[in-house]
């Protein structure tokens, strides 16, 4: 564990980024890879995650339930979501490979507490950890100028034999 300050509040950190993301208590927390209208959206960039993947909301009881909306499944500290479940402190969430930690902050402002420590400052070789949106690898860039000397190779070719014949 590292010490940290955050506001009071609830948030889910991310294992893999260390990204902390806030719950709004006044609204649903719709986890998924696309921007919600209407909601409070945390949003997670990769392929395997639905674009409204599971929702985070505070019932009548004050405390916080996790729902499952996708066939690709979630899962909680490493079971399968059927029904919905209530949420407690350092809670596990799985959303397809993203491991967000549930973490309730229920001290006031000027103290420091605990938070989990993540993954983020630890080499991830993982190849579903990537953000498939954000590519800036020099191996794609290369892959990219040999397909288009490719394309300019076949098309010089087939002008040569249909076209200038």
């Amino acid at each position: 564990m590292y010490k940290t300050k955050l506001n009071t509040g609830v948030y889910l950190i991310d294992q893999n980024t260390g990204e902390v993301f806030t719950l709004d208590p006044h609204q649903d927390n719709i986890i998924g890879r696309s921007q919600g209208q209407g909601v409070h959206t945390i949003l997670l960039h990769h392929p395997a995650i639905s674009k409204a993947h599971a929702v985070i909301k505070i019932e009548s009881t004050q405390q916080w339930s996790l729902q499952n909306l996708s066939r690709n499944g979630s899962m909680l500290n490493g079971k399968a979501i059927t029904t919905k479940k209530i949420l407690t402190h350092s809670d596990e969430v799985t959303i397809g490979f993203c491991k967000l930690i549930f973490y309730e902050n229920m001290v006031s402002d000027d103290e420091t507490m605990e938070m989990p420590i993540t993954n983020a400052t630890i080499p991830n070789n993982d190849p579903y950890s990537k953000n498939y949106w954000e590519s800036d690898d020099t191996d794609s860039r290369i892959e990219n100028i040999a397909i288009f000397f490719f394309i300019i190779l076949s098309l010089s070719i087939f002008a040569y034999f249909f076209i200038v014949r």
